[in-house]
């Protein structure tokens, strides 16, 4: 067992049952699990806290603990908010990021820091999705066209998915995501960054649940605006030379309309299309949707 060497961070964002179920499948498997409480609201904290003294009673070897930013940080710059934490905690050798809306496997954890040491801790390591969640633990992304790929085609690059990520404290120390986004596409950004540091991305023989956009609502007008707008910031990120910039953008001029035109037909919405519009003239919904597990 490695569990003294590695800390998870998970936020919740007004889903206090399924930061519970994910922290409760945490316990014996990390030495610290640190919830970011990136809801906002001191009664969603308190009852956050009363649920974690449940679920840690009469277990061991698993300390919790849950910080407040008092706002909403979004996924990036709350994960390195508690990294920054853990840092202050503790000499961890590995960073667990994992969705609150994710279940951890038996020896899930384990399994991830054997294969990170087999590669020399340079590496960052997945797991492998047991429920055949909403998208597979590695896939590639289209420079171009902005496209989610099953399978490496001419001008995509590997990336592993960021709801259940191990990572070196080597790497994450400084920082681990980018700040200008504030949710999806930062694992993306994140990936094409660490590839080009030779950092090798890996997936392990272990196993989790995802339920997959618990917080923001597939469909919802700020999902389609978050999705539509990682796809323009990444065209940017990605981008070696302001010709690759504007080709991309380009590029996304073709496959933004059609994915926002196929999904309005399959939700019978225009959702799709108004998130579009919102993310390519900047103009932000002006808060999440009501999460599933929200009381």
């Amino acid at each position: 067992m490695f569990k003294d060497k590695v800390a998870a961070v998970i936020l919740n964002y007004h889903g206090v049952e399924l930061t519970t179920r994910c922290v409760e499948s945490l316990i014996g498997q990390v030495a610290l699990v640190l919830v970011v409480d990136n809801s906002g609201d001191e009664e969603e904290t308190k009852r956050l806290a009363e649920c974690m003294v449940v679920t840690n009673q009469g277990k061991q070897g698993t300390r919790i603990e849950i910080v407040s930013p008092g706002v909403n940080l979004g996924f990036a710059t709350g994960v390195d908010f508690g990294i920054r934490q853990l840092i202050e905690w503790g000499d961890f050798e590995g960073v667990l990021v994992i969705n609150n809306d994710a279940v951890a496997g038996v020896g899930m954890v384990d399994g991830m820091l054997k294969t990170l040491r087999a590669h020399g801790g340079k590496a960052m390591v997945g797991a492998k999705m047991g429920n055949g969640g909403p998208a597979a633990s590695l896939l590639w992304y289209h420079r171009l066209f902005g496209l989610f790929l099953q399978r490496p085609y001419l001008g995509a690059f590997p990336f592993l998915s960021g709801a259940c990520l191990l990572v070196p404290m080597s790497l994450a120390i400084n920082g681990l995501f980018d700040p200008d986004f504030f949710m999806y596409g930062e694992d993306i950004e994140l990936c094409w960054r660490m590839n080009q540091l030779s950092v090798s991305l890996r997936v392990a023989d272990a196993t989790y649940e995802h339920i997959g956009s618990a917080s923001s609502q597939n469909g919802s007008l700020f999902y389609e605006y978050h999705l539509a707008r990682c796809h323009l910031l990444l065209a940017k990120k990605l981008a070696r030379n302001r010709l690759e910039w504007w080709l991309f953008l380009f590029g996304r001029a073709i496959s933004l309309p059609l994915r926002a035109t196929l999904r309005s037909l399959r939700y019978k919405s225009l959702t799709p299309w108004r998130g579009l519009i919102l993310a390519w003239f900047g103009k932000a919904p002006l808060s999440p949707p009501s999460p599933l597990s929200k009381a």
